[in-house]
């Protein structure tokens, strides 16, 4: 949820400075986007939420069914 919250917090400025018509504000926008898509530390975070994702339906797996076999006399 922490990572959510980052990723609101710098893409959101984005969101709502892209409504401008500018050149310079477009440009301003496009320097914005390539510095969100090239930061180490939020790729990192999405790295981590998607491992977080992968590991969650392991934890709730059953076990491997086993088969026994007993002879009584």
């Amino acid at each position: 949820m922490k990572m959510l919250h980052k990723i609101f917090h710098i893409l959101m400025p984005l969101v709502l400075i892209s409504g401008n018509q500018a050149w310079a504000q477009n440009r301003l926008d496009s320097y914005l986007v390539e510095a969100a898509e090239n930061n180490p530390g939020l790729k990192g975070d999405f790295s981590e939420y998607m491992a977080a994702l992968q590991r969650v339906p392991q934890v709730g797996a059953l076990p491997d069914p086993q088969l026994t076999f007993g002879y009584f006399i």
